[in-house]
């Protein structure tokens, strides 16, 4: 995809892209884009967030739906190396009644633990 804001300055030599949970209108995935990690798909539910993301992003793979019912099994959404979201803070607070980390956390553990095998992280160089 070409960057809508600006030049693209690599992160890394090796290949990686991102999934994001919650993505609103795209600002994690364009801080991402923008050191060349492009966003293979994305989730978020407001329909308006989501017309508003696909103009920014017309070629990432977009799920309107609730991410408590999102699983790789059962979607497009294929393994990626890093997962970004932009939590409600609704979700967390307890104005809000904060239901939704643990749904978050297990859907990163069940989808991405299954996915791959076992790797080490090392800090790159």
């Amino acid at each position: 995809m070409d960057n809508p804001i600006g030049a693209t300055k690599p992160l890394c030599e090796e290949s990686m892209r991102a999934g994001a949970l919650f993505s609103g209108i795209g600002g994690f995935c364009m801080g991402f884009h923008r050191v060349g990690v492009p966003t293979a798909w994305a989730v978020e539910m407001d329909p308006f967030a989501v017309a508003t993301y696909k103009a920014n992003f017309p070629t990432v793979y977009t799920l309107q739906r609730d991410v408590r019912g999102v699983c790789l099994g059962d979607t497009n959404l294929e393994p990626v190396e890093i997962l970004h979201a932009g939590f409600p803070c609704q979700s967390f607070s307890q104005a809000g009644g904060g239901d939704l980390m643990i749904p978050v956390v297990g859907f990163s553990t069940k989808s991405f633990a299954s996915s791959r095998s076992s790797e080490t992280v090392s800090p790159r160089p």
